[in-house]
């Protein structure tokens, strides 16, 4: 849930995630690998949300403008929780043991023409529960169109190849989400109208 239902920074939280739409920062590759094609600077990005019980989510990433329109940029996504009671097998506490739910995210995002971009993610997902962990990989496909100037129309389809997480007796696999957005620039730039429309799990186990 923490890949496709939190945020990157706290200025795409604060519009609930409306962002399959925009491009020119590479936090945005959390929710369209395409919109990192039009940064043209290198960037770091740092967000931290301390949570409850020793909680806390958590993003980081790093934007390299390789040439105009050719971008790439690596990141972090997690929840991690510390501090967790871990009790012997007689019930007794023995210490604290942590669960960790990160991914590791490359991004490459390309300018096709001034008016089109796309842009992928290939992800290592790692989970951590106590002395168990798992690793999965995944991919996340991603375009933004411009019909206009001020209109910026974007698709992402998140795990397009699914993730897959085998930890000790259970295997979790990824949903494959569809998010469609659109951005638009009014006022010279002064006044910007987002829309994002989220479909989950497209294609649910048994179907």
């Amino acid at each position: 849930e923490y890949l496709y239902t939190f945020g990157s920074t706290a200025k795409t939280l604060s519009m609930g995630g409306a962002a399959a739409g925009s491009s020119g920062d590479c936090s945005i590759s959390y929710f369209n690998p395409a919109s990192i094609a039009d940064v043209v600077n290198k960037e770091v990005v740092v967000f931290y949300v301390p949570l409850y019980n020793g909680a806390a989510y958590s993003y980081i990433g790093v934007g390299y403008h390789l040439k105009e329109g050719s971008v790439i940029s690596i990141s972090r996504v997690g929840l991690d929780i510390w501090g967790i009671d871990k009790p012997d097998p007689g019930g007794l506490l023995s210490g604290t043991s942590s669960v960790s739910e990160a991914s590791y995210i490359l991004t490459y995002g390309y300018m096709l023409a001034p008016y089109l971009f796309i842009g992928g993610n290939i992800k290592i997902v790692n989970s951590i529960i106590d002395v168990y962990s798992a690793l999965g990989f995944g991919i996340d496909v991603g375009a933004i169109y411009k019909p206009i100037s001020m209109l910026k129309c974007g698709l992402s389809i998140q795990n397009f190849i699914p993730p897959v997480i085998n930890l000790k007796n259970e295997s979790e696999t990824f949903p494959t989400n569809v998010r469609v957005g659109a951005e638009a620039e009014l006022m010279a730039g002064k006044l910007h109208i987002m829309s994002d429309l989220l479909f989950m799990n497209i294609f649910p186990k048994g179907s």
